[in-house]
Order: structure tokens, then C-alpha cells, then sequence
């Protein structure tokens, strides 16, 4: 029922400035949101709280996540990804993903063809609503 403390590699993501996001339902009685707010904090990171979200709220309602992310691209996410490309030896994702994975990687049919635009795709608007601290 309970999991080893994080706390070092927590302040080893604070330390190395590591880029970091803990996305956490509010209505969670499994792991309290004071733990996931203490988790962000530890690390340096940015605390997404979805409201109304119980401990499985990603299964509940799968477009939640994407749209989070989406949101999350747009700011601190998107910044880090941008200024991580250049140390990767990329100008773009698409350089990144050539660099990373074999032409032929499965996981690069899941990447959407549409170039993303900053809005949400989704065939289903999210269930859940969410705050970025």
C-alpha cells in the first residue's frame, strides 16, 4: 500500500533543472493533493490539479490528458521542449524522432499527421476541468 519516498529523485530533477509536471486529481483520497502540490514543489515543477478527479481519473475519461498536455505545450512544456532541441542536435521534432527512433518504429505510427496548432483535436471535448499552479 505504500511506496518508497521520492525526495532524492525529486531534488534531482530540482537540481539538474529538469522540466517537471504533476498532474493530480483533486478529489484523490488514495494520494492526498497536498502530496502531489509537495511533489511539484520538491521538484521545482508545475502542479496541474484536475478538478472534481479521483485517483483513476485518466481512465474515466482518456481526452483529459491530451488536452492537459496541449495546454501544458503552449507554456513551460513546449518551452522546454524547444530549448531542449538544439543540445539533441535538432532544429524540429521531426529531426528529433529521426534521431531517436528507427524509420520503422512502431511508435511512430502514433504520432499524429496534423501538425499541432496549440488547440485541441479531440473527438470528445475533456470531462474534466484543470488548474496549472
Amino acid at each position: 500500500m505504500r511506496s518508497r519516498g521520492s525526495h532524492k529523485v525529486l531534488d534531482e530533477l530540482a537540481a539538474n533543472e529538469v522540466p517537471t509536471f504533476v498532474i493530480h486529481g483533486d478529489r484523490d483520497f488514495v494520494v492526498p493533493v497536498c502530496t502531489a502540490s509537495s511533489a511539484a514543489s520538491r521538484a521545482n515543477g508545475q502542479l496541474v490539479v484536475v478538478k472534481d478527479a479521483q485517483h483513476s481519473w485518466l481512465l474515466r475519461d482518456p481526452e483529459t490528458l491530451p488536452a492537459i498536455v496541449t495546454e501544458l505545450l503552449a507554456g513551460l512544456l513546449g518551452d522546454a521542449i524547444r530549448a531542449g532541441l538544439p543540445a539533441a542536435g535538432a532544429d524540429d521534432i521531426d529531426e528529433l524522432e529521426a534521431a531517436f527512433y528507427e524509420p520503422d518504429a512502431p511508435i511512430l505510427s502514433l504520432t499524429p499527421v496534423e501538425t499541432w496548432t496549440g488547440t485541441t483535436t479531440e473527438a470528445r471535448p475533456p470531462a474534466y476541468r484543470w488548474v496549472v499552479r
